[in-house]
């Protein structure tokens, strides 16, 4: 799928339970109908979403991924799991609180502890990175976080991972044998050909599981649903 452009600079959320009807959103609405798709109805529920840089719109896409699951009136979680360089948190202005990482590590720390129930909408959970490990390659392969992903699984509907940029650090590798799907960031006039190269060496050699693609930053169209019902000129 694509996301054009946002026309403000507000708050990251545009796919809303209440007022909702923008081009933006309607175009994450098309990307969860494709990912149903991809998903099917065997179980799998966990979508890992990266991109091979910073700044191409990664936690933007997973935020509003998440959000347009969540007004369907399904249970999602997402967890922002780019331990190196955490910045959902910040994004969404929510507290620092105990993260992945403090559950992960600390043994005495509960899994209810670390959730953030109904943020931003309803059936909405979140789960922050937490503080920045000294080990997080190690921390990633622990068991505990199998165990981890076994219980989540047991509670949602869909869980959303926003993780590392893949051509930045190889965390996000260790983070495929927990999940079902892949949604690979891109953005129109900043990603470069040769990232799009490394993008296909990873499909090639099926690093990701079920790899699709999202090109952000598009030009939006004129009207209701993306232009829909309307002629191009072009």
């Amino acid at each position: 799928g694509e996301v054009c452009k946002k026309t403000d600079a507000g708050s990251p959320l545009v796919v809303k339970s209440v007022g909702g009807s923008t081009s933006v959103a309607e175009l994450f609405r098309l990307i969860r109908s494709n990912l149903q798709f991809i998903l099917g109805n065997t179980g799998s529920k966990v979508v890992l979403l990266t991109s091979t840089i910073s700044g191409e719109g990664k936690s933007f896409i997973s935020i509003n991924l998440a959000s347009s699951f969540a007004v369907l009136g399904k249970k999602v979680l997402l967890m922002g799991l780019d331990i190196r360089n955490p910045k959902l948190a910040e994004y969404l202005e929510l507290s620092l609180t105990d993260g992945f990482t403090s559950y992960i590590a600390n043994e005495n720390i509960t899994l209810d502890s670390i959730i953030q129930h109904d943020v931003l909408e309803k059936n909405l959970d979140i789960i922050v990175a937490g503080p920045i490990p000294p080990n997080p390659s190690e921390l990633l392969q622990s068991e505990r976080v199998d165990d981890l992903f076994a219980r989540l699984r047991t509670v949602y509907d869909y869980i959303i991972i926003d993780s590392a940029p893949v051509g930045m650090v190889s965390d996000t590798f260790s983070l495929v044998r927990v999940a079902d799907a892949t949604v690979y960031v891109t953005r129109a006039n900043y990603t470069t050909t040769k990232e799009i190269g490394f993008l296909n060496k990873l499909y090639a050699g099926k690093r990701l599981p079920k790899l699709s693609v999202v090109l952000n930053g598009t030009k939006t169209a004129a009207g209701y649903g993306y232009g829909y019902g309307e002629k191009s000129s072009k």
